[in-house]
């Protein structure tokens, strides 16, 4: 019988796991809008939400399969050892595409995290396929 400490993150995992459904999805749709200036603010504002969730989410999965992780990048990387995630590289640099937009002020850097921030929904797609299993079980 899994203890209560397990269970409740099993729990939290779930939470996190319809989090970040709605989270992608939000992301999804304003992507696929017309561009424009506001648009892209927010379409960067998105993906820095959904990065957030998407690696509590497996924070959470990689503490569920016994393992202690400190941060994002090792988050990540416990992930793909244990086959969460197929692109640890990728994901590294979604780090630290988040990383630029809490301190983003120049023209330069929205320019820089823009086109990375549209390609992460596919990304967070995969997660989403790779942990429904976890969280069945």
């Amino acid at each position: 019988m899994p203890s209560l400490s397990k269970k409740l993150k099993m729990q939290k995992a779930k939470l996190l796991y319809v989090d970040l459904e709605k989270a992608s999805q939000r992301l999804k749709e304003i992507c696929a809008a017309r561009f424009t200036v506001a648009n892209r603010d927010a379409t960067i504002k998105r993906f820095e939400f959904t990065f957030e969730v998407a690696w509590k989410l497996i924070k959470t999965l990689v503490e569920l399969s016994g393992r202690k992780t400190a941060s994002p990048r090792s988050s990540i990387r416990v992930a793909a050892d244990i086959g969460l995630l197929d692109n640890p590289e990728k994901w590294l640099k979604f780090l630290e595409t988040r990383n630029i937009t809490v301190h983003i002020y120049k023209e330069e850097m929205i320019k820089e995290v823009y086109p990375t921030a549209k390609k992460f929904p596919r990304f967070v797609e995969q997660l989403l396929i790779k942990t429904k299993p976890h969280l069945d079980s």
